[in-house]
Formats: C-alpha cells, sequence, structure tokens
C-alpha cells in the first residue's frame, strides 16, 4: 500500500486531521501519523493502521495509478451525451456599456433562416437516444433586447423535449434592466426557469461600472425590476463581479438583498476573468497569481459565500466547465458555434458553425484535447479532483493555470464539516 497523492493533513481547534480530495475522508490523527504521512514513511505504519487508511482512501494499492484513473474518468465523462448545454446568443448587441466587458458589441440579431438552423442542429444532437437532458442558456449581449426570438426559441425547444422524453431547463443571462410585468409573466408561461442578473456591489459601486450608452447608472431600475419577481417561480442568481476595486463592496450588496425578502434571489461573487480583450487598466484590476486569488478567497464575506458549501458538496470535477465537454455549445446570432463562452463574436475562436459541423481542429485541440492530468503543476496538486486543472481559456491567456475557488476553500469546508459532526 501507498499513501494517495490527494491526502492533505492540517491543524484545527489543537487537533491534527487529515482529509483526502478524491474520497472526502476526514480523520483525526495523532502527531506520529502525520509525520509518518506527510514525510512518505509508509514502513512506519502497522497493519490496523495501515487498514484504516486504506478504508477511508488515504492508502491505495502499490499498482494503482490515480492520475490515470481521474484521466479515466476524465475522458468518459468529457464524451457523456445524456446531458447537452447549448448557449444561445439571440444577439450582441447590448444596451449597457461596462467598463469590463470583453465583447465587441456587434449589430443585428438571429434572422429567421439562423433561427430555424440553430433549433435543427439542437434537435439534431439531442436526438440521440443517449441523451436525457437539455440545458438551453440565453446569453448575449443582451438576449432580452430581442425576446420574442428568446421565446419563440425556446418554447420550440420545450415542446421538443417534452414530445421526446427529455428532461429540460431553460435559463437567461441578463443584466435585467429591460425586465417588466408583462415580459416576466411571459417568461414564466415560456417555461424560463432561472435568470443571472448582475449587480456589482451597492448603487455607487455598480453605477460606476454597469452603465447605460449614454453614461447613466442603471442600479435603481433593475433593483425596482427585481421587486417584480417576489413570489414568481422564477430563482435568481445575482451576480457580483469582483476585481480589486470593489472586493468590499460585497456585503453592502447583500444587504440591499435581503430587503427584498425574496428567498429564491441568491447573491453570489464571482471574479472579472482576464481577457486578451481588456484594456491594460483592466487587466491591472483583474486577480492575477495564487498570491492575489489567496486573498479574494480568503475575503471574509467571499469566504462565507464558498464555505455555505459542506465537504462532501465539493464533488469530483472531471472537466473545469462545459467548455471541455464534447456535447456542450455556444451559438451566436449568425449561426457560428464556439466552446468557450469568452469566445463568442472571435472568428479566430469558431468551433463550426450550425449548418457546418465539421470542427475546426485548432479549436478541439485547446478545448477538447487538453490534458490537465499531463501537466505539472496540476499532477502534483492534491486538489486536481475537486479542480481538474481550472479554466482552459484562462490558462491559454495567462500562459499557466489558475486554481480555482475549490482549493481555496476546500479545507474551510472540511473544518465545518468536523464542526457539524461535534454538534
Amino acid at each position: 500500500m501507498k499513501f494517495s497523492k490527494f491526502n492533505i493533513t492540517f491543524d484545527y481547534n489543537n487537533k491534527s486531521y487529515l482529509t483526502n480530495t478524491f474520497s472526502k475522508s476526514i480523520l483525526e490523527i495523532d502527531s506520529r501519523i502525520k509525520r509518518i504521512i506527510e514525510n512518505n514513511i509508509s514502513d512506519a505504519l502497522s497493519k490496523n493502521e495501515e487498514s484504516l487508511l486504506g478504508e477511508h482512501g488515504f492508502m491505495v494499492n502499490e499498482s494503482i495509478d490515480e492520475i490515470g484513473l481521474l484521466r479515466y474518468r476524465s475522458n468518459k465523462l468529457k464524451n457523456d451525451k445524456s446531458e447537452m448545454e447549448f448557449v444561445i446568443c439571440p444577439t450582441l448587441e447590448c444596451n449597457f456599456s461596462c467598463t469590463y466587458c470583453f465583447e465587441s458589441p456587434r449589430k443585428g440579431c438571429m434572422s429567421q433562416e439562423i433561427q430555424d438552423q440553430v433549433l435543427q442542429f439542437i434537435f439534431e444532437k439531442v436526438n440521440d437516444p443517449d441523451n436525457k437532458s437539455v440545458h438551453i442558456i440565453w446569453f448575449g449581449g443582451e438576449p432580452l433586447l430581442y425576446p420574442d426570438i428568446l421565446l419563440k426559441m425556446n418554447d420550440k425547444l420545450y415542446q421538443y423535449c417534452k414530445e421526446n422524453n427529455k428532461l429540460f431547463k431553460s435559463e437567461i443571462i441578463t443584466n435585467g434592466y429591460l425586465l417588466n410585468v408583462e415580459l416576466v409573466e411571459k417568461l414564466i408561461k415560456c417555461h424560463i426557469e432561472h435568470l443571472q442578473i448582475t449587480l456589482d456591489g451597492a448603487k455607487c459601486s455598480h453605477d460606476s461600472r454597469r452603465i447605460l450608452k449614454n453614461g447613466d447608472g442603471t442600479f435603481d431600475v433593475i433593483y425596482k425590476n427585481l421587486e417584480l419577481l417576489f413570489n414568481k417561480p422564477i430563482t435568481v442568481s445575482l451576480r457580483m463581479n469582483v476585481d480589486k476595486t470593489n472586493l468590499e463592496n460585497i456585503a453592502d450588496l447583500e444587504k440591499s438583498i435581503l430587503k427584498l425578502n425574496n428567498p429564491n434571489i441568491i447573491c453570489h461573487p464571482a471574479i472579472v476573468e482576464l481577457s486578451d480583450m481588456h484594456f491594460q487598466d483592466i487587466k491591472e484590476k483583474c486577480f492575477y497569481d495564487d498570491s492575489e486569488l489567496q486573498m479574494y478567497y480568503g475575503h471574509p464575506t467571499i469566504s462565507k459565500y464558498y464555505n455555505s458549501y459542506k465537504c462532501s458538496d465539493y464533488g469530483l470535477r472531471s472537466f473545469f466547465c462545459e467548455a471541455e465537454h464534447e456535447h456542450s455549445f455556444v451559438i451566436d446570432e449568425i449561426g457560428n458555434v464556439y466552446k468557450c463562452w469568452n469566445s463568442v463574436g472571435v472568428d479566430d475562436e469558431v468551433y463550426c458553425t450550425v449548418k457546418d459541423t465539421t470542427p475546426n481542429p485548432a479549436i478541439v485541440s485547446v478545448f477538447l484535447g487538453r490534458d490537465p492530468f499531463t501537466e505539472k503543476k496540476c499532477v502534483d496538486c492534491p486538489y486536481i479532483p475537486i479542480c481538474a486543472g481550472g479554466c482552459v481559456m484562462q490558462k491559454k491567456l495567462r500562459n499557466e493555470n489558475e486554481c480555482c475557488d475549490n482549493k481555496f476553500n476546500f479545507l474551510e469546508s472540511v473544518k465545518k464539516s468536523i464542526n457539524m459532526h461535534k454538534e
């Protein structure tokens, strides 16, 4: 038997513990066992100690290649057809002029011809007998600039899934500015279950960043529109894009959201991701290396959000996001298909089109051909079972792996589990 690559020892409340990111086991240990594990001297263990550690996944058979197991699982699930995700952009136009936006707002919306081709593209994909579930995400630009396109296509997708016994879920990523009473009712009738809306802090912070084309702030209108969702069967993920300049504002936003008294609205922080479309001043505001990311995830309010999870919620991650899933696609208003949301509108990032589905080998190699289990920083890291190498796009832009929230929050979640067990 040998020690697992994914063991982590730590001290908490004057006691020593051992946990494992693959098995999710937690074990209180004495100083001797801790020293043996940290110095990798398994021969010093008794048979009973070895058996106990093996039972909980802290030791594995000498012949097992744990990285090989992760690679096998990743390759298998990357090709899984049971759930397919389609991000659809009816337009790249936007009524906002956000300071950190990485998109180039292209004029126009999805024509009837392209709408029909997109629907046919999706129908052909999900017609596979192995497919059981279809997830539709409306994106942009601002998708609610052209609500009729969204409503009509979403209804057709829902009806197709219903007739073919596919689970269907649909959501919209919107700035929330264009919501009104009538539109909310139409969204509900059209089987839209979830909205993601962005408020970048309380009014002062938000209005300095997310502005209309004429420079006016947008907080008051969005907040008023959120009130329309009270007692409605729509959940809302209220995103706050965080960089170094507004890190302290998330607590103020939470206070504003509590006043809405709507349990279906949950506030969550999100890092402003680095993009090669950003100007230099925006890039300098992004959290970049591990020390800066540690500062972000270690912030009390942000740590509180992530540590609302239990240890068991940090499941094994076979790939970082849907960009690495062979059966997930992002489609723009002219019928170009991409693997990553951040690629929308970038000609060099086109994976295929809804009319010509032949994949671009350059994009295949980057997103579907990546193997984080050969990348030294990841292979040597005990967090790789719950991280899977981090974001492909960020690796491409930074020329190095970007660590994700799981690395910075897993141990705090383990400590929470220890506390719950004692109660």
